[in-house]
């Protein structure tokens, strides 16, 4: 119960102060079409949906957008771009570009790589673009200790 009521008047704190974030429910449209083919919010994780869950995985819970706002910065394209078709691995069925490796094999439906702050290479795949919602899932760990590296470093 306290943590709810924490949670309660976290919301209530971060929606009444802020106009960077919109609270979603769920879906009950989506819901209702993705139980036509069996998808549920819980087998939507299984092998016969997870590739066509992905991109709308959100919408079978509560979540909400983050709204870019002008502490965004816009990054330039490198002059040079990074070409993950012609960068092969060996796969076990031989070899393979990292880009289908990335898309077909690791379900990884995006991919921007940064390098000295210019993008060096950026993909989109199963229908999403740079402007789909896509769930962040543990990578916002990963982006949390590089923020708080980067804060360190900057000494702020």
């Amino acid at each position: 119960m306290k943590k709810i009521l924490i949670a309660g008047a976290f919301i209530l704190m971060v929606s009444s102060s802020s106009t960077a974030v919109t609270f979603k429910t769920p879906d009950a449209e989506f819901i209702k079409q993705a139980e036509t083919i069996g998808m549920t919010g819980k087998t939507w994780e299984t092998p016969n949906y997870i590739a066509s869950a992905m991109p709308h995985v959100y919408k079978f819970t509560h979540s909400f957008t983050l709204h870019k706002g002008e502490y965004v910065s816009k990054l330039e394209r490198a002059n040079k771009q990074l070409n993950l078709d012609s960068i092969m691995i060996n796969d076990f069925d031989g070899n393979i570009s990292v880009k289908d490796f990335l898309l077909n094999r690791m379900q990884n439906h995006n991919t921007v790589i940064v390098k000295d702050g210019k993008i060096a290479h950026e993909h989109y795949g199963n229908g999403m673009d740079e402007f789909s919602p896509h769930l962040d899932m543990s990578v916002s760990k990963s982006f949390t200790a590089m923020a708080g590296d980067c804060s360190g470093t900057r000494g702020t």
